[in-house]
């Protein structure tokens, strides 16, 4: 079982103080943090693992409790990512067509943007190995500040040298939920 893995690359950023005092309130701030790894539970949100800069460890840190910059609003879990984590293998990569690239994405707040960091998928679970029930997690660094985990269904990427028709999001491109699985030998 693998429920921990590195991120491509840290991330530096901010941890928001009252996720290390368990919510009490007056523990509003942010300390400066590198974001280095990340967690599965099953059922539960994807965390992450982080470092603070007085050298102390943080693990199981929900994506809200994280920022990229000190602007940026405190927000809710469910508005930056709509699933819990589907098994306790959990993979990640830095799709290199994909980096850098300025994503649209529909969070509970409505579209936003941001930029791609990498993508997490699960394995060996009922849920991944269904074709109509699989679906990865996109990182990305919202304009606003905070980091989202969002699904190919709730990303558009603004590939500049690519993407010459951006759809509208009240025209989504018909694209039926794939429910077939490939195999070259029969």
């Amino acid at each position: 079982m693998n429920n921990n893995c590195s991120l491509p690359k840290h991330i530096y950023a901010f941890l928001r103080t009252e996720f290390v005092n368990n919510l009490k309130p007056g523990n509003d701030g942010l300390i400066p943090a590198v974001i280095f790894g990340a967690e599965s539970v099953p059922g539960r949100a994807l965390t992450f693992h982080v470092l603070r800069d007085d050298g102390a460890l943080v693990s199981q840190v929900p994506l809200h409790a994280l920022c990229h910059l000190e602007s940026a609003p405190r927000r809710e879990l469910e508005d930056l990512m709509r699933w819990d984590c589907f098994g306790w293998w959990l993979t990640v990569i830095e799709f290199e067509y994909l980096r850098e690239v300025t994503f649209e994405t529909l969070t509970g707040a409505g579209v936003e943007t941001g930029q791609y960091i990498c993508t997490f998928d699960f394995l060996n679970n009922g849920y991944s190995e269904d074709p109509s029930q699989h679906k990865n997690f996109h990182l990305l660094a919202l304009s606003d500040g905070n980091f989202a985990l969002q699904t190919n269904d709730k990303c558009k990427a603004l590939e500049r040298s690519f993407v010459e028709r951006p759809f509208d999001w009240a025209a989504l491109p018909r694209i039926e939920r794939n429910k077939l699985k490939w195999y070259a030998e029969e």
